[in-house]
């Protein structure tokens, strides 16, 4: 019984870190491609 608490712990956390990571990428994304937005703006001035 302790084996599967255990094992559902850290399923858990696995699921918290892999979302994470997932929230943090679509961030990094957004502002990478508000950073090539900005470039692409800056060249047409």
């Amino acid at each position: 019984m302790a084996f599967c608490e255990q094992t559902k712990a850290s399923l858990t956390e696995a699921q918290t870190t892999l979302t994470d990571v997932v929230v943090s990428n679509a961030l990094n994304d957004k502002s990478i491609s508000a950073g090539i937005k900005k470039k692409a703006i800056n060249k047409h001035d």
